[in-house]
């Protein structure tokens, strides 16, 4: 299980933040970077990532839903199988 999802993340991440230094809504990709980043070094870890976010919410899916269209969809695509392998897992 571990291994997957840091893969999952891996693959995306440096997608991400290629966007963040060259798009015009790099907060919105920041965002979505710390967040994975924060997944995958609990991951690493061997961290519960619900208790470490401390009644906080992740919100990666929602962001990458809204605000990702066209050329992004597969991008977003890969975001929500993240989101929902850790909800489901």
């Amino acid at each position: 299980m571990k291994d997957k999802i840091i893969d999952m993340i891996d693959e995306v991440l440096p997608e991400i933040q290629l966007k963040e230094k060259t798009s015009d809504d790099s907060n919105i990709y920041a965002s979505i970077a710390r967040q994975l980043e924060f997944l995958k070094n609990c991951y690493e870890n061997g961290l519960d990532y619900r208790v470490e976010l401390n009644g906080k919410k992740l919100n990666f899916g929602i962001v990458a839903s809204r605000n990702f269209a066209g050329p992004e969809e597969e991008l977003e695509e890969k975001i929500s199988k993240i989101n929902s392998y850790i909800i489901h897992n």
